[in-house]
Parts: structure tokens; sequence; C-alpha cells
């Protein structure tokens, strides 16, 4: 053997140029010539990465064969178990397919669409599933390009379709990221169906299914995207192709509108209505849709109500801005009435939102489809709904104390389409009235009173199902709900004739076996309905007015011995003097006996100044100057009927306590007269150690 010298001088004998390989260029991956890494601090080319391929490429192939042999490594490295190779790999084909640098020239669209859609969209889209999230994240950047830029994006679909829907369509999902789940959203909301067309039908249900996950993501993002996935499938798509997925969307996109984010609500609003006016089925307006949306009338935000008002009318045929969607297609007669019945309550919160703008909207678009609704009206309906509308015309002048936006009459045709549907909408909002919730039972309040104005007269072939649901719901704990609903009876009281409604109050109050509340709000009602129909100035007969006086004079209702009773006792008593006027000298001894009982009231010292003012105005509309007057008049025959039943009386005795009161209000000249039998009475009731205080308070 040689020295260690000679072994090293063979080591570094310079070799000489390697064989080439021949006759291997048509295998994937091996290349005719070697390469070599440049020299340290050498140049490397200037020229772009699709230039440099290309003039790398052998020459005399074509464009394709030469941009394929450039990325075909690329192409085999995306299924190299090495992960960096694989996120190199796939980053590598982005930049050259579809640059995004400004000074690189972007390949023919034609000739990527042979190059995407061949042999390298098959290990692109299994780089959907990598484990390593930004090799995901590389192939949906490529693919979302490919999609956007291809001239036939639809040749995507057979390999990325079901791909997407593993990745995203079952329950669980399979990607876990928030940001990579968006992208994927974005993908099929946006250039997948938009660029797709019809040519998407085969894959309607696999893109359906990533929708509805995407509604149920807890991201707010992702939903937004699933929202504007059902807009563009509604735009893109026939009605008849997507009615078999309107149950699947619909229980992913309803559950929606109560997110908290408002512009979640908005989107889901948003895409709900392209769905509507797409076309959905009866059945699932009135199950599904309409319990769905309610509550957004009485959303938070403002202009989330406004959308949901906007959108209801638009279903129900009003017109709306061209920048929303332009007019939605015309409904059926038969789907416009089953809408109307369910819809209408929606829309009638409108009339008394907070927001003026709201309310004055809501009343043009009933104008609108108040005049849709007669115009869709065969003759026969159209001979019944005048009928009904003749018999349901209110005498009374329009009141002028309605305030905003019901100042002045509606227009006809909307009363005459309330009234045309008003047994069909009753019940349930009359049913509202007892829900658990403030809410629901605040806009049953609400839409009941809008229904009363626009319905007129209407309602008096329903008082017996109303008048006392109507009684319950003024005790209401919600001081809104009772406030709406003591307007509705003012409403009921002014449009609809006295005959009809006073003798069903009366029996309410003076019921014997009704309890204190159910008494009490039983005169808060009749109470309002009485001051309306004074303000409209209907008349009283006068058997009516004994009727009401003589429920009034009932033992039941005396015996209400708490403040809050007797004050709206009063209530109604003042408000019966203001309704019968001069009529009131029919009953004006009942009338004064019920005045002294409140006037020596000891609960509140205010309710008995009140009771002495009514008192006055009862005079005045006897023609009386004074209630002096009165007690000259009524004191004699009072005292008598008095004295009948004193061996009856206790200390808690309503008549005890008129007693007391009579002889302080009676003058000098009537008192004398009547002292032979006020003392009688004392004598009688003076051996009662509790009776005898009440008398023994009088005379001092």
């Amino acid at each position: 053997m040689g020295s260690i010298d000679d072994f090293w001088r063979q080591l570094n004998v310079k070799k000489g140029p390697k064989a080439t390989l021949s006759g291997l260029s048509h295998i994937p991956g091996l290349t005719t010539h070697s390469r070599t890494l440049p020299a340290k601090g050498s140049v490397s080319p200037s020229l772009p990465a699709p230039q440099l391929a290309a003039a790398l490429a052998p020459p005399g192939l074509p464009d394709q064969q030469g941009l394929q042999a450039s990325i075909q490594r690329d192409v085999n490295c995306l299924t190299d178990q090495d992960r960096n190779l694989r996120r190199t790999a796939i980053s590598q084909l982005k930049s050259k397919l579809f640059p995004e640098i400004e000074n690189q020239k972007a390949q023919d669209v034609q000739l990527l669409q042979q190059i995407v859609s061949g042999p390298m969209l098959v290990p692109v889209v299994r780089l959907l599933a990598d484990p390593v999230e930004k090799c995901r994240e590389g192939s949906l950047a490529l693919l979302a390009s490919a999609a956007e830029q291809l001239p036939e994006p639809a040749a995507l679909l057979s390999c990325l379709m079901p791909a997407v829907a593993d990745r995203m369509g079952d329950v669980p999902v399979e990607e876990p990221s928030e940001e990579l789940r968006l992208a994927i959203v974005k993908l099929v909301a946006g250039p997948v169906i938009l660029r797709s067309g019809q040519r998407l039908l085969p894959y309607l249900a696999l893109a359906v299914k990533v929708v509805c996950r995407a509604l149920e993501d807890p991201f707010h993002d992702i939903k937004k995207a699933g929202c504007s996935a059902i807009a563009n499938l509604c735009k893109q798509l026939p009605s008849d192709a997507l009615r078999p997925q309107h149950d699947a969307l619909l229980a992913s996109l309803l559950p929606t509108l109560g997110h908290q984010h408002s512009r979640v609500r908005m989107s889901t609003l948003a895409a709900l209505d392209t769905l509507v006016t797409k076309g959905v089925s009866e059945q699932a307006m009135v199950k599904v849709i309409a319990p769905a949306v309610k509550p957004l009338v009485s959303d938070r935000a403002s202009a989330v109500k406004e959308q949901c008002f906007a959108a209801v009318g638009s279903w129900l045929g009003a017109s709306r801005p061209a920048d929303r969607g332009g007019d939605p297609p015309p409904l059926s007669s038969a789907h416009h009435r089953a809408f109307l019945v369910e819809l209408l309550p929606v829309l009638l919160l409108g009339l008394t939102d907070e927001s003026s703008s709201i309310r004055d909207a809501t009343m043009l678009r009933l104008k609108e489809i108040g005049q849709m609704h007669a115009d869709m009206q065969s003759a026969d309906d159209r001979l019944k709904s005048n009928e009904l509308a003749s018999s349901s015309h209110s005498e009374a002048p329009w009141p002028a104390s309605f305030t905003h936006p019901f100042q002045a009459q509606p227009a006809a045709t909307t009363q005459h389409m309330v009234q045309d549907i008003l047994p069909a909408i009753l019940p349930s909002v009359v049913a509202d009235l007892r829900e658990w919730t403030i809410a629901l039972r605040l806009n049953a309040a609400r839409c009941l009173h809008s229904i009363f104005v626009l319905a007129g007269a209407a309602p008096s072939a329903h008082l017996p199902r109303l008048l006392n649901p109507l009684c319950s719901a003024a005790g209401d704990e919600e001081e809104q709900v009772a406030h709406y609903v003591v307007q509705a009876a003012q409403v009921l009281g002014a449009f609809v004739k006295l005959g009809h409604w006073l003798p069903l109050m009366v029996d309410s109050v003076a019921a014997p076996q009704a309890s204190v509340p159910t008494r009490v709000n039983a005169l808060v009602v009749l109470s309002a309905m009485l001051h309306a129909a004074g303000v409209v100035q209907q008349s009283v007969d006068s058997e009516q007015l004994m009727l009401l006086v003589g429920a009034l004079c009932s033992d039941a209702v005396r015996s209400l011995d708490q403040a809050p009773a007797q004050q709206q006792l009063l209530a109604v008593i003042y408000n019966t003097i203001s309704l019968a006027g001069g009529q009131c000298s029919l009953v004006s001894q009942q009338l004064w006996l019920l005045l002294l009982q409140l006037q020596a009231s000891e609960s509140s010292h205010e309710l008995a100044m009140q009771a002495a003012a009514a008192s006055q105005r009862l005079a005045a509309a006897c023609g009386q100057s004074s209630s002096a007057d009165l007690a000259a008049t009524h004191a004699p025959s009072l005292i008598s009927a008095l004295a009948q039943n004193v061996d009856t009386w206790t200390s808690y005795s309503p008549d005890c306590h008129v007693f007391s009161v009579l002889l302080l209000s009676c003058p000098g000249t009537t008192l004398s007269a009547l002292i032979p039998q006020a003392l009688q009475i004392t004598c009688s009731i003076l051996p009662d150690p509790e009776r005898s205080v009440k008398a023994e308070s009088t005379y001092c």
C-alpha cells in the first residue's frame, strides 16, 4: 500500500462528467440534466419563476408539458412523508400557478385549467385532510384561487365537493381550525356556488351539508359566511332544486336568529328573506318560520327590527327598495291568505314600535298589502267583504285622541283586510295574553290594540270571548302590558256600540262569585270603555244607565274597601257622569250614595277629596249648583232607606260610613229636618260599642 499522501492524492483527483440519463424523460420526477447549487457569492438568475421554469425545460415541449415538467417535483412532494416538503410544495405550486407578485406574469387561464383540473387536482384536494394545518391552509388557498380564476371551475367539483363535505359536513366537524373552517365556507359560498351555477346540482346535498355546519358553528364569522352561502344558492339555483333542502337549511338557520351579535341576526334574517322569497311551503311558514321571526320585532337593535318588519311586509306582498332585492314574486291567493293569518299579527306590532320611522313604514306596507288583498279577492269574496265592512262600520267619528300613527283614519282597504281575517287571528293573539313570558304578553297586548284600531266595530261579534281575557290582562304585573290592554279597551269602547258591551261588563263587575282582583280588573276595563264612549259621544239610554248603576250599587261592589278598588270604582262613577250628562238625574241618588261612601273612606284622604269633587260634578250634571243641593234633594229619602237595615250594621258596613258622611254633608236647613230620623238611628247603634264610636265621631 502507498503512503497516506498517495491516498489523499487519489481522492482529490478531478472526476469526469456524470453520465446523463437517457430514455427516461417520460418518467415523472426525473430530469435529463443535473442541478448544481450556485457557488457562494454568485448571482442567481433574475428571471421570474415561470420564465425560469420554461427556460430550464427541454426545448420543443408544448407549454402544458413545459409547465407541468416545472411543477412535477412539487406535485410529487405533496404526498411525501416529510411535512416540510409537503408545505413547501403546496406553497410553490400556489406561487407558480397563481402568482400574487405584481412583476410576475400570470399563466394562461386555459393552460391553468388543463393543469389544475388534471392529475394535479387529486393530490391537492387530498391535502385538505393533511394533519399539518399549514398544508391544509395552502391547499385551500390554491383551490380558492383556482375556483376564482379558472374558466371552468365546475371541473373541480367532482373531486372538491366530497372532500370539503368530509372535512366540514359531518357532526362533529373534522376541521379543528376556525380560520380554515371559515376558508372552506367562503370557498363554497363564493366561487363554487357563484361560478358553477346549475352544474352544482349533482353536488347540492354536499354543499348544503357544509352550509348547515357553518350555520351551527360557534364562530360568528363562519355563521355569516353560511348565511351568504344560502343567499347565493337562492340566486343561482331554481326553487324546485332547493325545495328538498329547505328543512335542513331552516333547521340550522332559524336558531341563529337568536344570536347575541346583531350583525349575525341581520345576516341570518337576510338569508331567510331570500329563502322565503324563493318560495317556501305553507307548512314551513306556519309552523317554523313565523314563530322564529316573532321575537325579532322586540329586538334590542333598531336595525334588526327595521329589517324584520321590511322582510315580513315583503313576504305579504309589500314593495321594498331595489337595493334590498327589489319586489318579491307575487304570491298565490292561497299562500297569501295563509301567510297573512300568520304574519299580519307580526307586522301589526310595527304600528306600536318606539321608532316613529318604523311606525310610518309599517302603515304604508299595510296600505299596499290591503290593496293587494282586495285585488286578489273573487267577486263573491269581495261582496262578503263589503257586507262585513258595512256591518262593522262605526258611526262614531275618528277619535282625535289617537296617537301616532293613528291620528288619521287608515285606508279603507287596510281596514277591510283586518276585518276579513279577524276571526282567524284573534284566538292566537288573545291566547298570548296568558303566556308566561312578559315579552309575549306585551306583544299580544300591542297587537290587540292595533287590531282593534283597524277593525272598527268588527270585534262586536267576538265580545263574549274577548272581554274576560281583556279583564284578566288589565291586572298584569307588567305595567306596559296593562297599559296597552287599557288602551285596547278604550278603542273597543269608542268603536263598538255601548249596547253590545255594557251588559257583558256589568255581569263581570257584579258577579257574586268573583274574587276581589277579578272585580277590580273588570272595573278598570269598564272605566276605560266608558271614558272612550264619552269621548266619541256615544248615547246611553235610561235602561242601560240604570243597569250600570244598579251593578255599581250591588253589595259585591260596595263591599270593596281597599283603596285601589275604591279608586277604580270612583273612576267608573266619574266616567258614567261624563257619558250620561243630564240623564244622571235618573240615578243621581244611587250615584250620590256611592260618592258618600267613598268620601267616608279612611284608607285615603286624597280619595275622599276626589269623591267630594265628583259630587260637585254630579250636581252640575243634574242642573244643580252644588252638592248641598243634592243633599237637600236626596237626604230625606236616603236616610229613610238607611234606617231600614240599621240592625245589620257593623263598624265596617258601607251604610254606617254613609250615614256619618251624610249628616256632615247636609246644610243646616236640611239637617234640622233629618234630626228625628238621625236620632232614631243613633239610639239604635249606641248600645253597640263598635257602632257608637262612629256615631260619636259624627256628632262631634
